[in-house]
């Protein structure tokens, strides 16, 4: 076995990863390998290919917990990018290693997926495996004339389909040995060794680029410029713009499938209807605060994924703690590129440049290179936050698009009720959908959500009626609104005895704001660290993108002005620090970065003047305040640590 390892170790990168592959093939039956061969036939993936497959796996979720799609998505990026640039790391036939890359691991997820609880477990492996996943922009000094790079981004591959062959093995035993083996070895014990090799391989890869990185910059200048040549290459084959930023914020937001799940299934039909019409139409969602808009979206757009061609799907979801996601320039950008570079034509980027021409010329210089005859579907989320002004401007510039003669196009956009005129009055839609409340929907969200709370120990009863009871008064006071449910259901779990929650469910806070003084008023009640837990808030706040849990932690310690830089002073247990923020505060389990629950959490803040809650509220303008004198303390400071 070790003269193996060491043999292996010899072969060139293009050998190495044929041998895994080998070794993969050797596990699967004959209709197994019949898959994979017809993966092996297709086009090297595109980031579309991503988004549709997530889309599937996304079906696995319909009654579970968790969206499983999410969990999956920085490992099946990088696969599809490590696709896209395999002849520039290991040469050989972009298309062959392109093709038998990705079929791997889709197959591998294809066939874990009919193990539910398996599968689950797999989903939680692969989402801390892509927490450290190499990502394009750390290995984007790739070239043939380093090795190193080379070998270590090879060697994390051959690992990922290694850990492919063990999910395939393990999912072609019986039911009896799947058990067996389960109750002999768990699943963390079985599939341990994956995680720190590919955590390991992954610090490999950027020390590689980095020290590739620094020669690079000491070369000649003739050696400088066929370096900036082959990166330039290198990322414009990974589509490195906009259309990145939005499949993360994209994934981000299928994490409350769940919430829209009933309303989007009742309304399938309404949506074929609108695919049917041969002209262009605009389909327009209204709902009240927190009615579940931005999930319906989300859903929305998997099955457009699932029942339409993917390069013919545009979308963008404004987030409001994504100041990238948001304004015109970024809007038009995004939805352009995505529907442009399926074509691979070569666009100048002073075509999408606004200080060179006007932002409807850009529409059309836009509109001309698209093919015509052909159906475009638009999907943009997240009016609600944008000024007037500059929401006029926008869907002035989606006018120009449904105008058009020569294209059809479908919009489908979101809106609270109180931009339903200006909407309306600049789109002209053909159709509407009024996020209304439906019993029935609600029930199911509620019953799924108490199910779920349950077998994970976050809610105890001892009466087991009093699910029931919990169910009624949360449907019969939800006005549908889903956001309201979900942080009524979060109150309930912190709650020690049935009668704790009866004497709650009698007195339910009527709207958002009033859910909101009540998780203040019991922040103070448990004598939690109020200085702290403000400072928090306003991080989150004014933060222009959401802070991983390591850059909250450094920022809550961060004294304004000071000097000096004392690293045991930082907070150990930061996880339990975000829980006392209480419901006001959320974390992506994909990414480990926190947010707040909703942008209405922003504006209670500011307009909040109860005298009982006023120490915990503040203004942005002192948020903004706050994490800029952070931002400059820390850029200036002698740290007692290396950087």
């Amino acid at each position: 076995m070790a003269l193996a390892f060491r043999t292996a170790a010899l072969l060139k990168p293009e050998a190495r990863l044929a041998q895994a592959l080998s070794e993969f093939k050797a596990v699967l039956s004959d209709s197994q390998k019949m898959r994979l061969r017809m993966h092996q036939g297709q086009a090297p993936p595109k980031p579309h290919d991503v988004l549709k497959f997530s889309a599937e796996l996304n079906q696995k979720a319909q009654r579970q917990v968790h969206c499983f799609g999410p969990r999956f998505q920085c490992v099946l990026e990088f696969v599809q990018r490590f696709s896209a640039v395999a002849d520039t790391i290991i040469g050989g036939s972009q298309q062959l290693i392109a093709s038998a890359a990705w079929g791997v691991v889709k197959l591998a997820l294809q066939i874990a997926s009919g193990f539910l609880a398996y599968f689950e477990e797999l989903s939680k492996l692969f989402k801390e495996i892509g927490r450290s996943c190499p990502r394009h922009e750390e290995f984007g000094v790739l070239f043939k004339d380093h090795p190193p790079v080379q070998a270590a981004l090879c060697e994390y591959f051959v690992s990922v389909v290694s850990l492919c062959k063990k999910v395939v093995a393990f999912s072609n035993k019986s039911s009896l040995s799947q058990f067996s083996a389960s109750f002999l070895r768990p699943f963390d014990a079985e599939f341990a060794t994956f995680r720190s090799e590919l955590l390991r391989l992954s610090h490999s890869i950027r020390d590689e680029a980095s020290l590739a990185s620094k020669k690079a910059a000491s070369n000649e200048v003739t050696e400088a410029s066929k370096f900036q040549a082959l990166s330039t290459k290198f990322r414009q084959s990974l589509s490195k713009d906009v259309r990145d930023i939005q499949l993360a914020l994209a994934q981000q937001n299928r994490r409350i499938y769940l919430d829209g799940l009933s309303t989007y299934s009742s309304n399938q039909t309404y949506y074929r209807q609108i695919r049917k019409q041969g002209t262009t139409a605009v389909l327009m969602c209204c709902g009240k605060l927190g009615s579940g808009k931005t999930a319906l979206t989300a859903n929305l757009l998997d099955y457009l994924c699932l029942s339409t061609d993917a390069s013919q799907v545009a979308f963008h979801f404004c987030r409001f703690d994504h100041a990238e996601s948001t304004g015109v320039k970024v809007v038009l950008g995004s939805l352009l590129r995505q529907l442009l570079e399926p074509l691979q034509l070569d666009i100048n980027e002073k075509d999408l440049d606004s200080q060179m021409l006007d932002r409807e010329d850009i529409v059309r210089a836009m509109l001309g290179k698209l093919p015509l005859k052909r159906t475009y579907i638009l999907i943009i989320d997240g009016l609600d936050g944008w000024e007037n002004r500059t929401l006029r401007e926008l869907l002035g510039l989606l006018r120009i698009l449904i105008k058009g003669p020569e294209h059809t196009f479908k919009i489908f956009c979101s809106c609270r009720n109180d931009l339903e005129d200006v909407v309306r009055q600049a789109l002209v839609p053909q159709f509407q959908l009024h996020m209304m409340e439906d019993i029935r929907e609600m029930e199911e969200y509620v019953l799924s959500s108490l199910e779920s709370c349950l077998e994970q120990g976050d809610l105890s009863v001892q009466e087991p009626a009093l699910v029931l009871r919990i169910k009624d008064a949360l449907v019969g006071a939800a006005d549908g609104m889903y956001l309201w449910v979900s942080l009524q259901i979060q109150t309930l779990c912190s709650l020690t005895s049935d009668k704790e929650i009866t004497k709650a469910l009698m007195d339910l806070p009527k709207d958002l704001p009033e859910t909101y003084r009540r998780i203040l008023l019991r922040i103070k009640a448990k004598g939690a660290p109020l200085e702290v837990i403000k400072r928090m808030y306003k991080v989150v706040l004014a933060a222009r993108r959401p802070l991983d849990i390591n850059e909250l932690r450094e920022c809550l310690k961060i004294a304004p002005g000071s000097t000096t830089w004392n690293i045991s002073s930082l907070i150990n247990d930061m996880r339990r620090t975000i829980s006392s923020g209480g419901s006001l505060l959320a974390m992506n389990e994909e990414t480990d970065t926190v947010h707040l629950a909703h942008h209405s959490v922003a504006k209670f803040f500011e307009l909040n003047r109860d005298p009982h809650t006023a120490e915990l509220c503040f203004d942005s303008k002192s948020a903004e305040s706050l994490l800029g004198a952070i931002c400059i303390t820390y850029v200036s400071r002698e740290y007692s640590r290396p950087q």
